[in-house]
């Protein structure tokens, strides 16, 4: 799939159920996808085959650190103060042979990286950075080999808020390539062939606004090909979004994933113990006060004002090597179940994100045999009855199935 220009403007309240904006696939092949060439002209972000190099020489005032010392980086970091910039030199860097060591940077730090310079984990690391350090910096360096657990990640392990990450290559590392925290940027990178995700947008404390995803190619992930391992974790993509609040994504060349390659999704409702923006006390949200105003609202995630618009979304399923669910743009809601006091059980969440809550596809291009689903997993619609007076999605769309490869 190729995707353009996605502008997704998400606002008011946290994302919940699943809201598919790129492409569902369970694969035939063990092996893990490969980037494809896009079968257009239009530009895309193709960085991981040309990423941008970084500065050949140190910057003004920057620390140097030196690949053939184990460990220089994450010493050097503890020993210096906040808002200090390293320049990592080419060559392979690595950090001390225990699983938990790890790069902890401080407030403001800067970490730039030469042609060729590489941090990996040798399979042995688990996290290259954690720690909650606001606003730090890294720009142009290759993250690889790294083997975080399950649903966490490599880099910005801890979801520190205010990250930039540019011009970067997260490749080849388990679990998740990138986390996100607030006011992330994450810009002009690779994202390649990591065991779970790209980036999980997931912070376990907080809240995730202002997150910018822009102009990066997102390929090859879930090699660990999770779905299959734990039937229907919904744990899998390119990118996920959980519970975020304010995001733009725009400009990303997100293709050959294994799984999803966008999607939004979170908690159903807070008897499930989580809390939402709008009542942080969760006892509150019980029976009988949750089956009316304004808890009936307020106690459930919902993805709602998603505004998907002038993407080219492209599909060759010869190419895709995958049997089923590699074709769907969907809104839906699984049918509600639990708990049997739950007001939200039957299909009353499937009707809201479907029809009341402002989730939008608009002048996108199609280009292969793309199907549509609204509501809930089985109803399967074509072209035409998406566009209906029913649905009203795809205003000004257009559909070649015959284009896609």
């Amino acid at each position: 799939m190729e995707s353009k220009r996605e502008d997704w403007a998400w606002a008011a309240a946290p994302l919940t159920l699943v809201l598919l904006a790129a492409t569902g696939c369970d694969s035939t092949s063990d092996a893990g996808a490969k980037p494809t060439a896009a079968p257009s002209s239009t530009p895309v972000a193709r960085v991981c085959a040309n990423p941008a190099a970084g500065p050949a020489k140190a910057p003004a005032g920057a620390v140097t650190v030196d690949p053939a010392v184990v460990g220089d980086l994450a010493a050097k970091t503890k020993s210096n103060p906040p808002n200090t910039t390293f320049w990592l030199r080419p060559g392979k860097h690595r950090l001390d042979p225990d699983r938990y060591a790890q790069v902890i940077p401080k407030k403001g730090n800067s970490y730039v990286a030469a042609p060729g310079a590489v941090l990996d984990g040798r399979k042995t690391n688990q996290y290259a950075f954690g720690g909650s350090a606001r606003n730090v910096t890294i720009r142009h360096l290759t993250v690889q080999g790294f083997v975080a657990p399950h649903d966490e990640g490599v880099v910005n392990h801890d979801s520190a808020d205010g990250c930039v990450i540019e011009h970067a290559t997260i490749q080849n590392n388990s679990g998740a390539g990138l986390m996100a925290g607030a006011r992330q940027r994450v810009r002009a990178g690779c994202l390649r062939d990591d065991g779970q995700y790209g980036m999980n947008a997931y912070k376990a404390t907080g809240r995730i606004s202002g997150l910018v995803v822009e102009d990066n190619e997102v390929v090859g992930n879930n090699t660990g090909d999770w779905e299959r391992r734990r039937e229907g974790c919904g744990c899998t993509g390119g990118i996920k979004f959980w519970a975020v609040d304010g995001a733009d994504v725009r400009g990303n060349w997100v293709h050959d994933n294994r799984g999803t390659g966008l999607w939004a999704d979170g908690p159903a409702n807070t008897s499930s113990g989580d809390c939402t923006l709008l009542v942080k006390d969760t006892d509150r949200c019980a029976k009988p006060a949750i089956a009316t105003a304004p808890l009936y609202a307020d106690c459930r995630w919902k993805t709602q004002r998603v505004d998907i618009h002038d993407n080219r979304f492209m599909l060759d399923k010869s190419v895709v090597e995958c049997t089923a669910k590699c074709d769907r743009m969907a809104v839906l809601a699984n049918y509600g179940t639990y708990p049997d006091w739950s007001p939200y059980q039957g299909e009353r969440v499937a009707e809201a994100i479907t029809h009341k809550q402002h989730n939008r596809w608009h002048d996108n291009v199609y280009a292969g045999p793309w199907k549509f689903v609204a509501h809930d997993p089985s109803r399967v619609l074509d072209f035409g009855q998406w566009q209906s007076k029913r649905y009203r999605q795809d205003a000004g769309s257009t559909l070649d199935p015959r284009a896609g490869g």
